[in-house]
């Protein structure tokens, strides 16, 4: 069960990030999209489409997860600053 967890847990990212651009594309630019998806269905290699989607959604997962956290830490970053106290002398 680990083996799908994490397996789950690095191709949700990338699978959630595409789906949300192709929602944006299709209330942007609905007839762009719906002709994209019309192209799709009218080749014969859909499955291995799908499969390269779902293998690569892993690797963009990855990669959208380490920019955000590098983004997160330097310019929204969550510690506090630490400050000395001041001398008594």
């Amino acid at each position: 069960m680990d083996e799908v967890k994490r397996f789950l847990r690095f191709t949700l990212p990338g699978m959630v990030t595409v789906g949300q651009l192709l929602l944006a594309a299709y209330v942007s630019n609905r007839d762009s999209v719906l002709h994209l998806f019309s192209s799709l269905q009218s080749q014969k290699d859909v499955t291995g489409l799908a499969l390269a989607a779902l293998l690569s959604s892993g690797a963009l997962g990855y990669v959208l997860a380490s920019i955000y956290h590098s983004l997160s830490w330097t310019i929204f970053s969550h510690s506090p600053s630490i400050t000395s106290p001041p001398s008594e002398i």
